[in-house]
């Protein structure tokens, strides 16, 4: 209810133009709010932030998905406003709560946006050195605001299903997740933190060199931590250290939290993983105090404003280093993301040539009439023809089959070959499952794939096939 709320804005029909201005929107002021929490200052570090959250692997997996983006970045805004409002304000973690049960009504995996980006704030907050009490205190508002959104999301849900006398739909079994005992979500925590691990040192959608390019880079980044930790004297204080470094210890649970909802029930994938990118948001943040630190001690060697020139390059050389390595791993993903938007743009292309080869061989045959009830049986997925090969994309989801399936607002062919008007009744589709005709019939493009029986044109897509699910 509350996706199909928010995909109004984009009205009934899937408009790419609407959409896209609607997506970039929510994801220019996520990426204003992501930088506004963390309070990175540096105009490069906020465009490389900026690109990386538009131009991250799973924002091209929502595109296959066309008639739920939008609703899915609003989703990932309201969970940024949420942690804005439960910064900005003494009492917003209630504000912030609502905004992040709103955000998990419409795309659950998102949430883990929100609980990162706070855990990420407190880590932050504890480098800079705020006091103790007071970053406590803010860290118990954060989990306040983030347990509050999801017990508010779980109690929505269940009162909503209730009255309108409906189940949860069993997608991947996460309607199964809900049902969990606390056992469940504590065994789920090696995976949480596998996947994790997995997805930053052996991902699988970048080759060698660039899986090379981001251990460097992270290594950086674990460089840098280590710098401010002994540049601002936080081994001296062992109860701050232990944040930190439980803090860091939690990063992957806050990041993956789905994991653990799931609780074993599903395997996460790209499309749920998008909060990972605050990874690549963190270690900017990182750079950008560590050159502070390293510019202010680079002035203390250099007393002479002679010796300041010559000892610039001690930190100027490491941090340009970095900012090379985010920009590499940017251009990257952005090559990448455009090569999952020219899969689906083929993807489209041979479902519509698909369409007109079937359209072509029903109107040669001597039943066809425009008004003949037709059944397609399957979703054609073997039947397209013509893939360029994507290696790359392997693991992005919704990259590996034609518009003629499930996910399409309106089934593609359906909608091409005339629409509800030619579907065929339950009675028709039900006598030609008992019939067997259909276990008889060769799988398109074969010459028996389309046959007429009882006035029925029968299109056989697929083996698989279920004529009540996809009758017409």
């Amino acid at each position: 209810m509350v996706p199909r709320l928010f995909s109004q804005f984009s009205w009934c029909y899937e408009m790419p133009v609407v959409i896209a201005l609607l997506t970039v929107f929510a994801l220019a002021c996520t990426a204003g709010i992501t930088v506004a929490v963390l309070g990175i200052h540096s105009r490069l570090c906020i465009v490389l932030t900026a690109g990386f959250l538009v131009a991250f692997p799973s924002v091209c997996c929502v595109f296959p998905y066309l008639y739920t983006a939008d609703a899915y970045f609003f989703a990932l805004l309201l969970n940024a406003g949420g942690v804005y409002a439960g910064k900005r304000w003494r009492f917003g973690w209630v504000l912030s709560a609502v905004l992040i049960a709103l955000g998990t009504g419409i795309y659950q995996s998102f949430v883990c946006y929100a609980v990162g980006l706070f855990l990420l704030d407190c880590l932050v907050l504890l480098l800079e050195g705020e006091a103790l009490g007071s970053l406590l205190f803010r860290g118990l508002r954060y989990i306040a605001a983030s347990a509050g959104g999801l017990v508010l999301y779980r109690g929505v849900l269940r009162a909503l299903l209730a009255v309108n006398r409906q189940e949860l739909s069993n997608y991947r079994n996460m309607s199964q997740a809900l049902n969990s005992g606390a056992m469940d979500y504590v065994r789920a925590l090696p995976e949480t933190y596998r996947s994790f691990l997995d997805f930053f040192w052996n991902s699988a959608f970048l080759t060698p060199e660039m899986q090379g390019v981001q251990r460097v880079l992270l290594g950086f980044a674990g460089g840098c931590a280590l710098f401010l930790l002994i540049r601002r004297k936080i081994y001296r204080r062992p109860f701050r250290l232990a944040l930190a470094c439980l803090g860091a210890g939690l990063a992957p649970v806050a990041l993956n939290l789905i994991c653990v909802i799931a609780a074993g029930q599903t395997e996460t994938n790209l499309l749920m993983e998008y909060s990972f990118v605050l990874v690549f948001v963190f270690v900017l943040k990182l750079l950008e105090m560590a050159a502070q630190e390293l510019s202010a001690l680079c002035a203390w060697l250099g007393k002479e404003k002679a010796d300041r020139r010559k000892t610039g390059w001690l930190w100027q050389a490491p941090m340009s280093a970095v900012l090379a390595l985010c920009g590499i791993l940017l251009w990257n993903d952005f090559c990448l993301t455009n090569a999952g938007y020219l899969r689906v743009q083929l993807n489209y292309e041979n479902s519509y040539a698909l369409a007109n080869r079937i359209l072509t061989r029903l109107e040669a045959m001597e039943e066809y009439t425009p008004d003949t009830p037709i059944v397609l049986a399957g979703f054609g997925k073997d039947t397209q023809g013509g893939w360029v090969p994507f290696p790359q994309l392997e693991e992005f989801p919704g990259m590996h089959t034609s518009l003629v399936n499930q996910y399409c607002g309106t089934p593609f062919l359906r909608a091409f070959l005339g629409g509800q008007k030619r579907c065929a009744s339950l009675e028709q589709r039900q006598e030609i499952m008992e019939s067997g005709v259909l276990e008889e019939m060769s799988v398109y493009p074969a010459q028996d794939s389309i046959r007429v029986y009882q006035g029925v044109i029968l299109v056989k897509l697929d083996e698989k096939w279920d004529l009540i699910h996809y009758g017409g």
